[in-house]
């Protein structure tokens, strides 16, 4: 996981001075000696649509894996979807006691991307209920809003930090 965090990280370059918040350089705490865990932020999801596109109008735009996933990166996101299999099972379990329609729903959606060919392979192996999920490291937030998101819908939070093998 650390090569995919560390790359996520960008710096300002003289074309593109306004980094997207998310990566730029300017909001990660740098590894130190007693903040070990590699700073950066990553995305996975079995099946989404590319940035900026919500509706599949054409097929200009289909619902994928992510990137990472999908290319199968040599930087450890395969090893990911192996070594989250009991943090995401317990984040189902939780779901499905506190929002047991929104975790049916996400049951279905999982069902939905492992029938589909173009998520399939990624989406078999894919245990969340949740359709994508992001690991931010050591990184300052600053105040935004989710303007697309939902006040029903659950965005789930683990705070992890652990020197094992596991995420």
């Amino acid at each position: 996981m650390e090569p995919l965090l560390r790359t996520s990280v960008k710096k300002d370059t003289p074309s593109k001075r306004l980094q997207n918040w998310r990566t730029t350089h300017r909001n990660f705490s740098r590894k130190t000696a007693r903040r070990t865990c590699q700073p950066g932020a990553v995305n996975f999801s079995a099946g989404w649509f590319a940035q900026g596109h919500t509706v599949n109008k054409s097929e200009k735009y289909p619902l994928l894996p992510s990137l990472n996933l999908r290319k199968q990166l040599y930087l450890g996101s395969s090893n990911w979807l192996t070594m989250s299999n009991d943090m995401e099972r317990f984040l189902n379990l939780t779901l499905s006691l506190i929002h047991p329609e929104l975790f049916q729903s996400g049951l279905l959606m999982l069902k939905k991307l492992r029938e589909l060919e173009s998520t399939r392979d990624i989406a078999l192996k894919w245990q969340s209920i949740y359709t994508g999920v992001a690991i931010i490291s050591n990184r300052r937030t600053p105040s935004h809003r989710d303007s697309k998101g939902r006040p029903e819908w659950f965005d789930t939070l683990v705070n992890y930090c652990g020197h094992g093998n596991k995420p």
